[in-house]
Parts: C-alpha cells; structure tokens; sequence
C-alpha cells in the first residue's frame, strides 16, 4: 500500500535474504535546502514471509483479478482483507534527504546495492546529462548548478539490516 500519493517509482530493489529486500521508493523531483522536507526518496526494507502469494498461476494477461479488479486497484486495508489479502510488512531503513552527509541534489534514485548490513550503496540515473526536452538540453542539477552524471552515495544504516 502507497504512503504517498505523489510516489512516482519504486525504483530499485536489492535482496538481503530470501524473503527480506530493500526497496528505494522515490518522487521525480530535484531537492535543495528548501525543499528538502518536501522531496522523497526513501529505502524500506520488506518481508515477503508473512505476505499473501498474489501471483497469477495461469499466468493470464491482466494478472490475477479480484472482482474483476487488479491487486493495485484494490486501494484501502479493507478491501484487501476482504479477499484475505495481506501485504508485505514495511519498515523504512534511510531517508536520502537527510541519511546522507551532503544534500541528494538528483531528480530520480534508481540503483540500489547492499555493501554490508550496516551499508548500501545508491546511485541515480542521470539520464546521459540530457532532459529529452528539445535536442540534447542539458539536464542541468538546480542546487549544484552543474549538468548531473552519475553519482554513488553510500548510506550508513542506524540499524543493521538483518
């Protein structure tokens, strides 16, 4: 189930067991000093142990339907008891507008890593330093003021991941 309603990607996601991943859920936006509370990029961490097998065993176009309803349309805590639906358990693990030493200055975190249980590794997509608007426009970052690349931050976890 989405937090946010402006939750534009979850864009990467890495193992740390068989059950357990961490997924980095983001907005398209740019941060700065000023709109740092505002923007979202986020890492959770998730257990698919204790979640409900929602996969399509005759693997049909649509996916498995509830009603005549896909699993996303199906929108509150109700309705997915309602057919005995239960969803991954979620815990956040860092915050890229604050977890990290400088401000996070790129529009889309995509790639993500484990290091080690006290370290992951996120990087983003800088789009080749181009925005696709008009013909070859520079993606210029607006904090830094440079043409974004790509770029690694390493995130030091409070807690260990497990």
């Amino acid at each position: 189930m989405m937090e946010r309603t402006d939750l534009q990607a979850v864009s990467g996601i890495a193992a740390v067991s068989n059950s357990t991943f961490i997924v980095l859920e983001r907005d398209g936006e740019y941060a700065t000093e000023a709109s740092r509370s505002t923007v979202f990029k986020k890492i959770y961490k998730i257990d698919l142990s204790g979640a409900t097998d929602i996969s399509d065993t005759d693997n049909t176009a649509t996916g498995k339907l509830f009603d005549g309803k896909t699993v996303e349309e199906l929108k509150d805590a109700a309705t997915l008891a309602k057919y005995t639906i239960k969803p991954v358990q979620k815990a956040m693990v860092a915050d890229l507008m604050t977890d990290i030493t400088e401000l996070y200055p790129h529009d889309k975190a995509e790639g993500l890593a484990v290091i080690n249980p006290s370290l992951i590794a996120v990087c983003n997509d800088d789009d080749f330093g181009v925005t696709g608007k008009g013909f070859y426009e520079s993606k210029i970052l607006p904090y830094i003021k440079t043409v974004d690349k790509n770029s690694i931050y390493f995130v030091k976890l409070k807690d260990p991941l497990k």
